[in-house]
C-alpha cells in the first residue's frame, strides 16, 4: 500500500544555517515564531508510523493522511495541470541520468 504523509513542521537544526544566509537576528527569531506550530521528531513520525501499522488502512492506499487522519488534499494537489506540469519537469530534470536498479534494468 502507498499513501501520502504530512509529518507536520518539525522542530530540527536547519536553521543553526539561516545566521551565515539571513543574519544573527533572524536565525534567533525565527525558531520562537514557529515553536508554537511545530512537532518534535517523535510527534512528526507518529503519522508515518499510524499508515505503517494500523490494519484498519489495508484497503486504503492512495489516500492522503495529518495528524493520523486521513484527510482531503488540497485543491493544489489535486490539479491534474500542475500535477503533469511536475511530472514533465521531473523527467526532463531526469533525463539522462542512469537509474539502477538491483536487477540492472527498470
Amino acid at each position: 500500500n502507498t499513501y501520502s504523509v504530512h509529518p507536520g513542521v518539525i522542530i530540527t537544526e536547519i536553521w543553526r544555517y539561516t545566521e551565515k544566509t539571513e543574519g544573527k537576528f533572524v536565525a534567533w527569531l525565527m525558531p520562537l515564531l514557529i515553536r508554537p506550530i511545530t512537532k518534535s521528531i517523535e510527534n512528526g513520525a507518529q503519522t508515518s508510523i499510524y499508515c505503517c501499522v494500523d490494519e484498519s488502512l489495508e484497503n486504503k492506499s492512495g489516500k492522503y493522511y495529518s495528524d493520523c487522519r486521513e484527510k482531503e488534499p488540497s485543491e493544489a494537489a489535486r490539479d491534474m495541470t500542475t500535477a503533469k506540469n511536475f511530472c514533465s519537469y521531473a523527467c526532463n530534470l531526469l533525463q539522462g541520468v542512469h537509474l539502477l536498479t538491483i536487477s540492472g534494468r527498470l
